[in-house]
């Protein structure tokens, strides 16, 4: 049986919610890059320090698809993911930024209906 990974895709509110209402991403570097990269800590460098963005996409994906780009010392890893590879069925949630998220209280989030993920 296949393992799974959720990882997650820190971008900002408005591609975050672009992302899941189409369920596909695309490379925003300067050059035809053909991966997206993802986070293992929802909070972590990504979310913080990098500022990579206020948000986060969720994915749930076979490990196998997976492949580390970075480490740290402290667990998290930053791995990724060939943009071809991404199926809709793989997006969770975003998890979205609000002025809350300075209080520590939980950011909303937009999830896909389940029936929509089994695509």
């Amino acid at each position: 049986m296949a393992s799974f990974l959720t990882l997650y895709h820190h971008t900002t509110t408005a591609a975050a919610k672009a992302i899941m209402r189409d369920r596909v991403m695309r490379s925003a570097a300067p050059v035809d890059l053909p991966f997206a990269f993802f986070s293992t800590h929802r909070a972590g460098r990504a979310a913080g320090p990098l500022h990579y963005g206020e948000a986060a996409v969720e994915v749930h994906l076979p490990a196998d698809l997976a492949t580390v780009d970075e480490s740290f010392r402290d667990g998290e890893k930053f791995l990724k993911v060939p943009l071809a590879d991404l199926r809709p069925s793989y997006f969770v949630r975003a998890h979205l930024a609000t002025c809350s998220d300075r209080r520590s209280t939980p950011a909303p989030t937009l999830d896909l209906p389940e029936q929509s993920r089994r695509r």
